[in-house]
């Protein structure tokens, strides 16, 4: 019910949580720190590929279940929380006190790579208007002089097919079939029905 109800939030964009910011992810039994959200409490402190040691003085074995990590993590907004780190090249275990506080993860991340080229990161089609955020980072990608695209959809779950059929306009021609639904009875086509593609030449 816990996990559903987080599902229900980030459809309707009200999810949040007091926490400090991070990602996790679960390599050969051990919990890394995948990504740390900027403006985050953990932000300049934990990095990326920092090995996730202790949270609340509670060592995190091999084979620790990362949703139970997460659940030591988020606690109730102001509280204070302290993590220990393993740091690739550091000898010595590294411990940070940080102060939970409201995060809402970011669903769409975009920035300019070099050589003209543009990253874009959309985490979930499940957030109503996430199609507008995606057009409106297209639009500064564009000012900024981007020529090529990386669209990133790692971790993906999926989502609306509204906001795809969306978001797919910028990167397709107008009536690109997108996927045929069918049962029994009916088939129904998607396609992209408004189109703001442009070929990056």
């Amino acid at each position: 019910p816990k996990r559903y109800s987080e599902h229900e939030e980030l459809a309707t964009g009200k999810f949040g949580y007091a926490g400090v910011g991070l990602v996790l992810k679960q390599v050969n039994g051990d919990i890394y720190a995948a990504e740390v959200f900027e403006g985050a409490p953990a932000s300049g402190l934990i990095r990326q590929f920092d090995r996730i040691a202790t949270v609340g003085g509670q060592e995190i074995k091999t084979d620790t279940d990362v949703n139970e990590v997460v659940d030591l993590i988020r606690g109730q907004e102001g509280t204070g929380l302290v993590i220990t780190i393993l740091r690739p090249g550091v000898p010595e275990s590294l411990g940070f006190t940080l102060t939970r506080a409201l995060v809402k993860p970011p669903v769409v991340a975009a920035q300019m790579l070099g050589d003209k080229v543009g990253y874009l990161s959309i985490r979930t089609f499940l957030r109503q208007g996430v199609s507008n955020e995606v057009n409106s980072k297209i639009k500064i990608l564009s000012e900024e002089g981007m020529k090529a695209l990386i669209l990133d959809l790692r971790g993906n779950g999926g989502g609306f097919l509204s906001e795809v059929a969306v978001i797919a306009g910028v990167f397709f021609p107008k009536k690109t079939v997108l996927c045929r639904m069918r049962d029994s009875k009916t088939e129904e086509t998607v396609t992209v029905e408004r189109s703001f593609f442009q070929p990056y030449l």
